[in-house]
Parts: C-alpha cells; sequence; structure tokens
C-alpha cells in the first residue's frame, strides 16, 4: 500500500481481513483516524474483533503515518451513530440470504472474481470492501427492479465513485 490514506479515508479502501472490516464497522469505526482514535486495548476490546488483526490494524496505521492513542478517548462509544429505519442491525446494511447466494455464485465464476479483482486494482479500492458489497448491489438492483445484466458496469461505477470520493 502507498502512503495516501489519511485519517478521513474510509476502512473500505484499506486491505484488511473481512472479520476485521465487519468487527470495525459493527463498532461504528469508518475512518482510518477513527482507529487511531483507539488504544490498543480498546481496538481489542471490540466486540468479534480478530486478536491476530490487532497487528494488521497496527501495520496500516504505521504505513499511513498514524498509531493506536496512548489514553483512552472514550472508546468506540465515540463512533456510535443514530440508527436510521434503514439501517440494519447495530447501523450498518444486513444482506439478505438471497443477495449473499447470488454474491457469492457472481463471485464463483473465475471471469466475474478476475472483473472484480481489476476494479479493485484500477480505483485502489479494496478487494475485501468491493466482494463485501456485493450483496448490498444485488439488494440495490432488487430495490429499484433493475436486471442484473448491468451488474458489471454498477459495480465499477460504484467503485469509480468511492475513488473520486478518497481523493477528494
Amino acid at each position: 500500500m502507498d502512503n495516501c490514506f489519511s485519517a478521513d479515508t474510509s476502512i473500505g479502501l484499506l486491505a484488511m481481513s473481512p472479520p476485521a472490516y465487519n468487527a470495525l464497522m459493527r463498532a461504528g469505526i469508518r475512518k482510518i483516524g477513527d482507529i487511531a482514535a483507539l488504544t490498543q486495548e480498546e481496538l481489542a476490546a471490540i466486540r468479534n474483533f480478530p486478536a491476530a488483526s490487532v497487528n494488521e490494524i497496527l501495520s496500516i496505521l504505521s504505513e499511513c503515518g498514524l498509531s493506536l492513542a496512548k489514553q483512552s478517548t472514550g472508546g468506540t462509544a465515540q463512533f456510535q451513530t443514530a440508527h436510521t429505519e434503514s439501517d440494519g442491525q447495530d447501523g450498518f446494511y444486513i444482506p439478505t440470504q438471497d443477495s449473499v447466494a447470488k454474491a457469492d455464485a457472481w463471485l464463483a465464476h473465475a471471469g466475474n472474481y478476475d472483473y472484480l479483482c481489476g476494479i479493485a486494482s484500477e480505483t485502489c479500492v479494496s478487494l475485501c470492501y468491493l466482494a463485501g458489497k456485493l450483496p448490498h448491489l444485488f439488494d440495490v438492483l432488487k430495490a429499484h427492479q433493475e436486471g442484473e445484466e448491468n451488474f458489471r458496469v454498477q459495480l465499477r461505477e460504484y467503485a469509480m465513485q468511492l475513488s473520486r470520493d478518497v481523493a477528494k
């Protein structure tokens, strides 16, 4: 990873394991700076956060010129946001079983997986993040009663928008 990430960068753009990413999202942590505001003990205490991922996070922060806090500034409670009706459990999107099955089937095709890898590389968006968003994109298509024939185009547009948002 090159050092182009700042404290305001979304954690979705980082190359971290899906369990670590999901645990951070559940805790309300959305940006690299949010992670840096935690102590190592607070990070390790996040529910379902893999112990092995603490070193992964320390490495990511180091590459960004950041480190974990030395003193507690409120733990993860400072990152919790108010729930809205559109939020899923714990304040984030929960995919449907149908969309997860579709995403898994879509990724099982080598051409689709290669396409996703290409988009991730081209846009500098984490492959892990994009793969995790596949069920959501399938749910969006279903909600708007759109066909899945344009799925690749919409996936590319989504990644390009993320890339532009980070560049701002």
